[in-house]
């Protein structure tokens, strides 16, 4: 991996040019301080910035208004295997600047701005509304958004689903189409109602957190001395890029907030309008643990070949009322209607093709209470060296240290909770040109398992509450 590499971080530029509205074409080379580029599995598109100096006045000479197009390509020099996977490469799919920002004058001549962009799908999904049906999978549709209403000439990533649909689109935008279909997916797979959508320098992505989990770990990170020589003195170059120069651990997740949203449990009433009647269906994550996929079992499953590791829930199973677990108050009531002459909701048509309804039943509260603890149970941020080949959506092994005045007999080397893989839920290039360039990147992992279960000291541990009745005072007058 780092055979090419002088230093951890190191990156070169192979080409940039921004092409202003008027057709004018211009090198940056020598006119580029940064480039940032961010992905997120919760954001549809990639985008980022980049920082000039301007010494020709550039901005009203091109000029430079949020309608150039932006080519380029950097990254990680490695020899072999160039190409969209390791290198950032927008040559045959251009950038769309979208916005200028304001110029400073930084001395002798010279200002410096920044020019927002994205990719241009999502500049098209600006400008395009979609008012027609559509007859497939959610695969099936999204790959037909993607292609012929986006115009997206790049590599797609898509997950089969299953079940058949036939979508009507009331004058909505693609991506609004596509938010349909992330949020009703159903894996063919794994039956989970998981999927994200979102793009990396790579490709476009449609695909269930399961097949997130089951890629290979892309990295090993942990804290460590940036620059430690070996015995004849020289940097190791692929362990420096192992070590994690700053990292901060988020907050746990709130618990009244986990309650409150569902997140633990939930109730959705469905009403058939047709027959009269209601179903009630409950979810409760304790219970549905063991059938979701989870980060570590699936990815031992698939991307270890068939190892047998066991997760854990991030909360206590321990009861905090008599028979009452976290997971036991569907604090959360979801409502829902159908009109269906049979609990599957299917609908055939004379030619024999079978629809399926939305079955709201079948992922409303799964991707809603899957999505909120992911986001917001265990989150770590890191900041590393850079490289080129690491996407929102890998994997990687995390293991911070165990940081205590007093350790344990057993002299932890790493966190008992925060260790282990995690999945990149969002990260941020950032190459700094000159004569030191540098390339540093920065990723919030996210996870909701546990490699260990959480340990139990007393089997009976109920909320602490007072056994005096409450003291109710209503005289605030004075007249008793």
């Amino acid at each position: 991996m780092a055979g090419d590499i002088k230093k951890a971080g190191e990156w070169s530029l192979e080409f940039i040019e921004l092409t202003a509205s008027s057709g004018r074409k211009v090198r940056l080379d020598s006119a580029l301080i940064d480039i940032t580029f961010i992905e997120d599995i919760n954001n549809n598109s990639l985008t980022g910035i980049v920082t000039l100096s301007d010494a020709i006045n550039l901005a009203s000479y091109a000029p430079i208004l949020g309608q150039e197009y932006l080519k380029l390509e950097l990254g990680t020099p490695l020899s072999s295997g160039k190409g969209a996977d390791t290198q950032f490469s927008f040559m045959k799919n251009a950038l769309m600047v979208t916005r200028i920002g304001g110029r400073e004058d930084i001395g002798n001549g010279v200002q410096g701005y920044q020019l927002e962009f994205c990719t241009r799908e999502l500049l098209v999904n600006q400008r395009t509304k979609v008012n027609q049906s559509f007859v497939g999978t959610w695969s099936d549709i999204v790959t037909k958004i993607m292609t012929d209403k986006l115009g997206c000439r790049k590599k797609i990533k898509i997950e089969p689903s299953n079940g058949s649909k036939k979508y009507i689109a009331p004058n909505i935008r693609p991506f609004d189409v596509i938010q349909v279909a992330e949020n009703e997916a159903k894996s063919k797979k794994t039956g989970e109602a998981t999927y994200y959508f979102f793009e990396t320098k790579e490709a476009y992505h449609f695909r269930s957190l399961a097949s997130l989990y089951a890629e290979p770990a892309k990295m090993v990170y942990e804290k460590a001395i940036a620059g430690k020589k070996n015995d004849r003195g020289i940097v190791n170059v692929a362990e420096d890029m192992k070590s994690i120069l700053d990292y901060s651990i988020s907050g746990s997740a709130d618990s009244t907030m986990m309650q409150r949203t569902g997140a633990y449990s939930s109730q959705l009433i469905s009403h058939d309008i047709s027959s009269k009647s209601y179903q009630t269906y409950t979810y409760n994550m304790l219970d549905q643990f063991s059938n979701n996929s989870t980060i570590e079992r699936t990815n031992a499953e698939y991307a270890q070949e068939g190892g047998n590791i066991t997760d854990y829930p991030t909360v206590s199973e321990l009861e905090i009322e008599p028979g009452k677990r976290v997971s036991d108050y569907p604090a959360r009531t979801f409502l829902t209607a159908t009109s269906g002459r049979d609990a599957s909701d299917i609908y055939t048509t004379p030619t024999g093709f079978a629809y399926q309804s939305s079955n709201q039943e079948g992922w409303l509260q799964e991707r809603d209470a899957v999505g909120t603890r992911l986001d917001n149970t265990l989150t770590v941020a890191i900041r590393v060296h850079g490289n080129s080949f690491l996407h929102a959506g890998d994997v990687v092994v995390c293991n911070l240290p165990y940081t205590a005045a007093n350790k344990t007999t057993e002299n932890e080397r790493y966190d008992n909770i925060y260790k282990g893989k995690f999945l990149v839920s969002a990260l941020r290039h950032d190459f700094v040109n000159g004569n030191d360039m540098t390339h540093t990147i920065q990723m919030k992992l996210v996870k909701d398992s546990l490699q260990e279960p959480i340990g139990v000291e007393d089997e009976q541990n109920y909320e602490p509450v007072s056994t005096e009745e409450a003291d109710v005072q209503c005289d605030f007058y004075g007249e008793e």
